[in-house]
């Protein structure tokens, strides 16, 4: 029977941010976002000004460290046995509040998770649309209780079509879809769950 202490140590343990009253597992960015790696050359995406890429994620060796054990974690053969477990009694969970989708089976891993967590809401925003495609292609789409928004590449565009839950960034232009109210209330989600919500297509961060 794995504990939370053995599962802890398996994991690399979750993340807590202070934008959000639930958990997270933040992986390293540049080393886990293969799209996202791309265009943190390019200037003018989203990916060049990736948060998770500077500031509090980069100054404290920590922060890294924790990512990176947490990378070797997922895969371990029974990280998912220890995801469910951390996951506990948890109403929401979102994935990656640093990195992506590094590889096709880490997604099957994901949605593992998911479906033995039925209780709780997990909201996977991601860039990797072939790995998405594909489990779509091949399992017909992904559990109840796991909402996959593809996120936009550059700021004030369109959401990335044939998708229906989606997430754009605007700077100059007007939101499109559900605006986030994060910026009009300390940078906290507080009690929105607009992102885990499979009735808004589309939720439209302020560029920051």
């Amino acid at each position: 029977m794995i504990t939370k202490k053995l599962a802890k140590q398996i994991t690399g343990g979750l993340s807590e941010t202070s934008k959000m009253d639930c958990l997270s597992y933040g992986l390293p960015a540049l080393d886990t976002c293969d799209i996202g790696a791309i265009l943190a050359e390019k200037p003018g995406t989203i990916c060049h000004d990736c948060y998770a890429c500077k500031g509090f994620y980069r100054v404290y060796p920590s922060v890294l460290e924790a990512q990176w054990r947490r990378f070797n974690g997922t895969k371990h053969e029974l990280w998912a046995d220890s995801m469910v477990k951390l996951i506990d009694k948890w109403q929401y969970f979102r994935w990656h509040d640093s990195g992506d989708i590094y590889s096709y089976e880490y997604l099957e891993k994901i949605v593992e998770v998911a479906k033995r967590t039925p209780h709780c809401q997990h909201w996977l925003p991601t860039r990797e649309v072939q790995k998405i495609r594909r489990y779509i292609t091949e399992n017909g789409g992904f559990p109840d209780n796991l909402i996959v928004r593809i996120s936009g590449n550059a700021y004030d565009r369109l959401p990335i079509g044939k998708y229906q839950h989606t997430s754009t960034v605007h700077k100059m232009a007007a939101p499109i879809g559900f605006k986030c109210p994060a910026r009009n209330q300390g940078n906290k989600c507080l009690d929105c769950r607009a992102c885990w919500d499979k009735s808004v297509d589309n939720v439209s961060y302020e560029a920051h």
